[in-house]
């Protein structure tokens, strides 16, 4: 009878916390934040962790007043240690956010190692595979920041992956230069250039210019002039080099009509915002000194300059959107 008791009266504790911390719920949403508060800090509600993770939301972002970030964080984790992997999600994407306000690496400390990886730990910890969740993309970025040092390097090319089942462009990048380099992986050229498309078609700058050449030239696959110009012009227009230089090169030798004052216009535009001499670049050059072409470059002002190159994009949209169906036909999705 004893036992018996003990269990009904547990069951009504359980209930009693749940209903405080409902009520706190409801009166937050409500926006009375000072009654919320009061209903979380019940010393009924001190130990449910959903009551200590929107006790925690308040104190982060000052709602109702008080604003304390490193107790918010300190209750954050004990809700996750208590088995609300939520407070676990949202503590990860708070200590990530160090990344956005260190950006030269001689101003790294061990705090800010130690920051990412219990980040990092938690942002594995809470993965569900949800592809809006991006908790595999954060995992990727504190690789890239920290050069590996403090995500699993040996593991990265699987989160890498994840990374790009959840939409980072910037993931599916690195998997094409880890299968063309052979870095953590066999080296495979047909695995490189579907990631490489891949990236393209999320919208890295780069693999845009990198494809589009591809599909120019016909280098995989049959020649799609049309297409890859497509692609490369989307590249110019993020001011990503290496398409401006493939853009320079296309209105030198295949573009119809050919424009070699706009070619030495754009290969300057890349020259002038870092782009690095190389033996294609240094060609065209001389080419185009040659040809006179600075001279007719020169005459065409910024507002021209953008104007055919917005030009260019309108007219290339119908390409672009059959090059991005052409790879929709032959994209498996990674599962894992």
């Amino acid at each position: 009878m004893h036992r018996i008791l003990s269990i009904i009266f547990l069951t009504l504790s359980i209930s009693s916390v749940q209903a405080d911390t409902q009520r706190g719920i409801s009166l937050y949403k409500a926006k009375d934040y000072d009654a919320a508060l009061r209903e979380f800090k019940k010393p009924a509600s001190i130990n449910d962790p959903v009551a200590v993770r929107y006790h925690a939301y308040m104190l982060y972002t000052g709602t109702g007043g008080d604003f304390d970030p490193p107790r918010a964080k300190a209750l954050l984790r004990k809700a996750y240690n208590a088995g609300d992997r939520a407070s676990g999600a949202y503590l990860a994407g708070l200590l990530a956010r160090v990344m956005s306000t260190s950006f030269f690496k001689e101003d790294f400390t061990p705090e800010f190692y130690d920051t990412l990886a219990e980040a990092m730990v938690l942002f594995e910890d809470t993965y569900t595979g949800n592809s809006n969740q991006e908790n595999a993309t954060n995992i990727t970025k504190i690789f890239r920041v920290t050069d590996g040092k403090v995500a699993p390097k040996s593991d990265m090319i699987r989160w890498l992956k994840r990374a790009t089942a959840e939409g980072d462009e910037y993931s599916a990048w690195d998997l094409a230069q880890a299968y063309s380099s052979a870095n953590g992986v066999k080296k495979d050229d047909a695995a490189a250039f579907h990631w490489a498309e891949l990236a393209a078609f999320l919208g890295h700058s780069e693999a845009l210019g990198a494809v589009g050449g591809i599909y120019v030239l016909g280098a995989v696959g049959p020649k799609k002039p049309d297409q890859g110009l497509a692609l490369i012009l989307r590249g110019a227009e993020h001011r990503d080099n290496g398409s401006l230089l493939l853009l320079a090169e296309y209105y030198a030798s295949l573009g119809r009509p050919q424009n070699l004052g706009m070619s030495w216009r754009i290969l300057n535009t890349a020259l002038n915002q870092g782009l690095k001499e190389s033996p294609r670049s240094r060609q065209l050059q001389e080419r185009l000194r040659v040809k006179g072409a600075s001279q007719i470059g020169k005459t065409i002002t910024g507002a021209q300059y953008y104007q055919r190159i917005e030009g260019l994009l309108y007219n290339s949209k119908k390409d672009y959107n059959a090059a991005i169906r052409n790879f929709n036909s032959r994209y498996t999705p990674f599962d894992g």
